[in-house]
C-alpha cells in the first residue's frame, strides 16, 4: 500500500485509467542545455536546450494532480493544428504523478518518449504511466520547434515552427529531395531527424550527469530504450541507429527515416503501426493519407524490418492516428469526433499490453515466447514480421 501524498489540486478530471501496477508514480520537470549546439529553432542565436519530464517508480499516492502545467499550452496545439478553442478542457484533466515525490531505491530501465510534431512530453500519459506504475522510469522530452510549445522556467517560450518549415524538413527525413529544405541560410539534406536525435543524446548525456552527482541515481543507463509516436518514432528510429547507449526501440505509427531504411537497425526494434485500409478509412473520413504517404509509410516499414535481425513489424488495425496518443480522451466529444473504430479505452489497452511485453523482453531479461503469446493474445493486433529467433 503506498504512502499517502498531499495533492496540489481538487477538482481535477480522472481521465486516465488507474495504474495496474504495484508502484505510485512520482515526477519531476529538468530542463536541459547542450552548450554545444546552436538552438535551430531560435531567431537570436543561442545554445540549445530542452525539456524533459522524468516519471519514476515511487511509494508516494496522491490526489489527482494536473496533467499539464503549461498555461499557455491548450492555445499553442489549436494554432498549430488550425482549429478553434477547443482545447481548453486539458487544463481540467488529472494524472497520477505526485511531483518531487521520493523515487524508489535501486536503478531501473529508462525509457524515453517523444511526441508528434506539435505535441506534447504528456500526450502518452495513459503508456507512460502503466510503464512506471510497472517499474520502469519514462522520460518526456519537449524539443523547441518541433512541440506545439516548450515554455521554461526563466518564461522563455518556444513554439512549433510553421508547417511551411517544419513539414519539409520531416519530410527530407523520410524522402531526400535533391534541393534540401532550409532554416534561414542552413541546408538539411539529411531532414530534422539528426538534429532530434542530438536532443535525446543530450538528454541521455544529462541524465547521467544527474546520476553522477547523486541527484538522481536511480536510472539505470545500461538499460535504456525509447518510444515515440508519429515524428517522435521517425526520430526513436534515428537514435536507435545512431547512438549505442539506446538498444532498444518502439516506433507508433510512423515511416521509418530514410537512413534506417536504408541500413537497417543494429538494436531490438518494433514498429507498431496499421495496414494500407485502416489509413484509407480515416482519409476517407478526414481528409490526408494520400495514396503516395501511405505507400512510402507501408514499403519504408517493411524495408526496415527486412534489414533489421531483430525487428517486430505489428499491426494494430481500426486504428486512426490520433489513437496513439491520449490527446483527445479528456473529452467524451471530441473523442467521438476524431477516434477510430476500435475506439479509444481499447486501442489504449492494446498498446499497454504490447508496449510493456516488448520492453518486458527486450530491457527485463522475459523471454520472447512471453511477448508473442502477449501480442497473439489480442485478436485486433497481427504480428506482420518477427525475428526468426523469437
Amino acid at each position: 500500500m503506498f504512502a499517502a501524498g498531499a495533492g496540489v489540486s481538487r477538482g481535477l478530471q480522472g481521465f486516465l485509467p488507474e495504474p495496474e501496477g504495484p508502484f505510485g508514480i512520482g515526477t519531476r520537470v529538468v530542463p536541459i542545455l547542450d552548450p554545444v549546439r546552436v538552438d535551430f529553432a531560435a531567431e537570436i542565436p543561442r545554445p540549445r536546450r530542452v525539456l524533459a519530464q522524468l516519471w519514476y517508480p515511487t511509494r508516494l499516492s496522491g490526489p489527482l494532480t494536473p496533467m499539464i502545467g503549461d498555461p499557455n499550452l491548450p492555445i499553442a496545439l489549436e494554432a498549430a493544428l488550425g482549429i478553434p478553442p477547443v482545447l481548453g478542457f486539458l487544463h481540467s484533466l488529472g494524472c497520477h504523478a505526485q511531483p518531487s515525490a521520493p523515487p524508489i531505491s535501486g536503478v531501473r530501465p529508462v525509457l524515453i518518449f517523444l511526441s508528434g510534431m506539435a505535441g506534447f512530453r504528456q500526450s502518452n500519459l495513459f503508456q507512460v504511466e502503466h510503464l512506471v506504475s510497472h517499474g520502469y522510469i519514462v522520460v518526456g522530452v519537449d524539443v523547441p520547434g518541433f512541440s506545439a510549445n516548450v515554455e521554461f522556467s526563466d518564461g522563455a517560450q518556444t513554439p512549433v515552427l510553421p508547417a511551411r518549415i517544419a513539414a519539409p524538413l520531416v519530410e527530407q527525413s523520410i524522402r531526400r529531395q535533391e534541393d534540401p529544405p532550409r532554416i534561414g541560410a542552413r541546408e538539411y539534406p539529411e531532414g530534422i531527424v539528426a538534429e532530434l536525435a542530438d536532443d535525446v543524446g543530450a538528454v541521455i548525456d544529462s541524465l547521467a550527469e544527474l546520476s553522477s552527482r547523486g541527484v538522481f541515481t536511480t536510472v539505470d543507463l545500461e538499460r535504456i530504450g525509447i518510444f515515440g509516436v508519429s515524428l517522435g518514432g521517425i526520430t526513436a528510429a534515428e537514435v536507435l541507429r545512431v547512438d549505442s547507449r539506446v538498444t532498444t526501440g518502439l516506433m507508433m505509427d510512423a515511416p521509418a527515416p530514410a537512413a534506417v531504411a536504408e541500413e537497417g537497425l543494429g538494436g531490438n526494434a518494433m514498429w507498431m503501426t496499421r495496414n494500407a485500409s485502416s489509413m484509407r478509412a480515416e482519409r476517407t473520413r478526414f481528409g490526408g493519407w494520400g495514396e503516395a504517404e501511405i505507400a512510402v509509410h507501408q514499403s519504408s516499414l517493411d524495408t526496415a524490418v527486412s534489414k533489421a535481425p531483430r525487428a517486430w513489424r505489428v499491426d494494430v488495425n481500426r486504428l486512426f492516428h490520433i489513437d496513439f496518443t491520449g490527446a483527445p480522451y479528456g473529452s467524451g466529444a471530441l473523442q467521438q469526433l476524431v477516434s477510430g473504430p476500435l475506439g479509444g479505452a481499447r486501442a489504449h489497452a492494446i498498446l499497454n499490453t504490447v508496449t510493456k511485453a516488448f520492453f518486458d523482453h527486450t530491457l527485463a531479461g522475459a523471454p520472447a515466447a512471453r511477448l508473442t503469446a502477449a501480442v497473439e493474445a489480442l485478436p485486433e493486433v497481427a504480428i506482420a514480421a518477427a525475428p526468426e529467433s523469437s
